[in-house]
């Protein structure tokens, strides 16, 4: 399979959703517990551009029109001194992990916010990405990904989601945008 990485248009804010929307419904690497509507997916699509980061699409080429992973970068937080730090979220299609999709969407992310044309825009030096840890589903894999493509854990806050009936942590990785990839 080809995977194609292209930037997120408006019309993909329906695939985005519904690959969202099965994560929301059905595991706890989201805290999120009402799917987004498309129109909701599409603000937060505009609200990416409109804070001058990337947000990309994973397709194939094979059938080029169909969304199979996606990764929106936002700003961590709302306070000035954290501008230049950034939050990674990133979701492939259930029918399609461990395909390679996600090392493609973060070899391509990666690369956009490393280069010249994002860091005169919106100059980026941390990436975070916040994982739960629930022995009960993919937290394991999610965490080796991250490692693998060079983040570190960096803390843990327990026991602050409650989803499914249970308690889930959440694990902080960090990633340095001036350190090479390990």
């Amino acid at each position: 399979m080809s995977i194609i990485i292209r930037p997120a248009t408006s019309n993909d804010a329906s695939s985005i959703s519904e690959i969202y929307s099965y994560y929301v419904l059905s595991e706890v690497s989201t805290f999120e517990t009402n799917p987004p509507s498309p129109s909701e997916i599409l603000a937060r699509l505009e609200h990416t551009r409109s804070n001058n980061l990337p947000a990309i699409v994973a397709t194939t080429s094979s059938n080029p029109s169909v969304v199979i992973g996606y990764t929106m970068v936002r700003p961590y937080h709302t306070r000035e001194a954290y501008n230049r730090t950034v939050e990674l979220g990133m979701y492939v299609d259930r029918n399609y992990l461990k395909g390679g999709v996600g090392v493609a969407l973060w070899e391509a992310v990666i690369t956009i916010l490393r280069s010249e044309e994002q860091q005169a825009r919106r100059p980026v030096k941390q990436v975070i990405a916040a994982m739960s840890i629930d022995t009960e589903g993919l937290s394991i894999g999610v965490k080796n990904f991250y490692i693998k493509m060079g983040f570190r854990e960096v803390g843990v806050l327990k026991d602050v989601g409650y989803k499914f009936d249970r308690y889930i942590s959440v694990m902080f990785l960090q990633y340095s945008i001036e350190e090479t990839v390990c």
